[in-house]
């Protein structure tokens, strides 16, 4: 799952450049610490009318035509049924996206208070997180968690760190067979050995603290707490 994330200016910039995106330099987005869904956020799409990529500005959450106007949006979909499912099966065909992060956090969900987690590519650098949108909004695709994940949450984003990962995310030719695996093999979980858990600060839990506070790092917790240690 994918609830809130952070995302620097230079990594925004670097993944643009990675991903070979139409960016204006003044365009580029300030840094955040605490994006939380509901807002806008930056994406990367391929462009409508021409072949080459932006990057732009979503609504984070895409509300079910079946909820009706005062429906709550959905902010992620499931990547086991992403293709069936009426709501976002069209635009996982035709609209996939990008969504550029520096770490995504999560929360303990058993045993005790609520606890953030940062997740973070284990070398540092920025990756991306896979996505769908359809008109001005857009949603985080998510899939069972690997084992760096599990013990915090049972699902996580679907994590993108290549340029070729991110060419074939966003590749429209999804109908060919090799196409359609390589998408495939995208929606599975990350390899551990890619990600890491960093116990972080409460400041996080107030979505009014949005600065480099809210990813410092936490006294960690001792093994038998969590029943692993990093």
């Amino acid at each position: 799952m994918c609830g809130r994330y952070v995302l620097t200016r230079q990594h925004a910039a670097q993944i643009a450049r990675a991903a070979a995106a139409i960016v204006p330099e003044a365009s580029l987005p300030a840094s955040r610490f605490n994006i939380p869904p509901g807002g806008r956020i930056p994406v990367i799409r391929n462009q409508t009318d021409r072949d080459s990529r932006e990057l732009t500005n979503l609504h984070w959450g895409i509300t079910p035509a079946w909820a009706g106007p005062s429906g709550r949006p959905v902010t992620n979909a499931r990547a086991e049924s992403v293709a069936e499912k009426p709501t976002f099966r069209d635009a996982f065909r035709r609209r996939r996206c990008l969504i550029p992060v520096s770490a995504f956090y999560e929360w303990t969900t058993t045993g005790g208070p609520r606890q953030p987690w940062a997740f973070l590519q284990a070398d540092g650098e920025p990756f991306c997180l896979g996505g769908i949108w359809d008109d001005d909004h857009c949603v985080v695709v998510t899939t069972a968690a690997n084992t760096v994940m599990s013990p915090i949450h049972h699902r996580m984003p679907v994590i993108l760190t290549t340029p070729d990962d991110f060419t074939a995310w966003l590749n429209p030719q999804m109908e060919l067979p090799e196409s359609s695996r390589r998408l495939s093999t995208l929606l599975a979980p990350a390899s551990p050995e890619l990600v890491q858990a960093q116990r972080v600060s409460s400041r996080i839990n107030n979505v009014r603290n949005d600065d480099e506070g809210c990813l410092a790092e936490a006294t960690h917790p001792t093994d038998d707490q969590l029943g692993f240690g990093w």
